[in-house]
């Protein structure tokens, strides 16, 4: 698989969290469709405790995972109102949902074209790593696709039962992932501008 984002998240600023230092995100992809997607959270020493783990759980599908810590990957192609979102939860838990407009459910996808085949969690002092794995075909229909829109996000449920949302780009006033301004266009084939700072990401 090659990578073809490297970019830090921002928190909304209508959702604060206190001392989470980085959540970093990398997206790799091959030929046939397959991805994967890897967050890295780093903390301050005792914030960790403060975050809300979703308790591990036989993986398989689940509805409603956003409400709780997991990680969020949707992807579309350029002019097309149509896009595709998948869940990846701590839990070893996993969604995939296809829209065919903003919030739209899509009827005529098959579910199993926006699956997730892994999800896995790995702990580490300071932080952790949350990567899912996607098979050949999840991210669209085209075989070939130059450029695609994404937009990879974040939840963080703290223990006071406060939700905070971590996106590439926040374009609303509140919290908004599936907002097409906050989707960003890269190039499969030129790699290198794919790599985003994040004072760009957060641009409006």
């Amino acid at each position: 698989m090659k990578q073809v984002l490297c970019a830090k998240l921002v928190c909304h600023p209508a959702s604060p969290v206190a001392g989470v230092v980085n959540i970093a995100v990398e997206v790799f992809t091959d030929s046939a469709g397959a991805a994967r997607v890897m967050f890295e959270l780093d903390a301050e020493p005792g914030v960790l405790a403060t975050l809300v783990m979703p308790a591990p759980r036989p993986p398989a599908a689940a509805d409603q995972l956003w409400r709780h810590t997991c990680g969020e990957l949707f992807v579309a192609l350029p002019g097309d109102t149509a896009y595709r979102e998948f869940n990846f939860s701590p839990s070893g838990a996993w969604a995939g949902y296809a829209f065919s407009d903003y919030r739209t459910p899509d009827p005529m996808v098959d579910a199993l074209s926006v699956s997730v085949t892994r999800v896995t969690m790995d702990r580490h002092p300071g932080g952790w790593r949350l990567s899912g794995l996607l098979p050949p075909g999840s991210l669209s229909d085209e075989p070939e696709m130059p450029v695609m829109e994404v937009a990879t996000t974040m939840v963080l449920e703290t223990t006071g039962g406060a939700l905070s949302y971590w996106a590439l780009r926040h374009p609303a006033a509140q919290p908004d992932f599936h907002h097409r301004d906050g989707f960003l266009s890269i190039e499969l084939n030129n790699i290198e501008q794919n790599h985003v700072e994040q004072n760009h990401a957060n641009r409006p």
